[in-house]
């Protein structure tokens, strides 16, 4: 019962907000798992249904959230990889070289 009691108190603590949307990182994703797998052990080893019971609501809502945060992180990832399409396909249409000759001025001249 100890870790569905541990994960309500650090769950309750404030979380800074993400600044932007690649601030998700999977670092967040694994603390999320790492949480998950401490549930299932106290959900296996609650002495009572009711404790289990609480215990499997915990992982349901950690699953949840592990999932929204990975579907963030593959979003923001995913719109950096465009980003990164639209800068690579700039940078190329600028390499393009257009060469071109125009006539500036014409110099004229005699030897007296």
């Amino acid at each position: 019962m100890r870790g569905c009691r541990d994960y309500k108190e650090r769950s309750r603590r404030p979380t800074p907000p993400c600044k932007s949307p690649s601030a998700i990182t999977v670092g967040a994703v694994g603390k999320l798992d790492l949480h998950i797998r401490e549930t299932r052990k106290a959900a296996c080893l609650a002495p009572n249904l009711p404790d289990k019971l609480e215990c499997q609501r915990a992982l349901r809502r950690l699953e949840a959230q592990r999932d929204e945060a990975w579907r963030s992180y593959d979003g923001a990832s995913r719109e950096i990889d465009r980003q990164k399409d639209a800068l690579l396909d700039e940078i190329s249409r600028r390499l393009q070289q257009q060469t071109a000759q125009e006539l500036l001025f014409i110099l004229r001249w005699c030897l007296v």
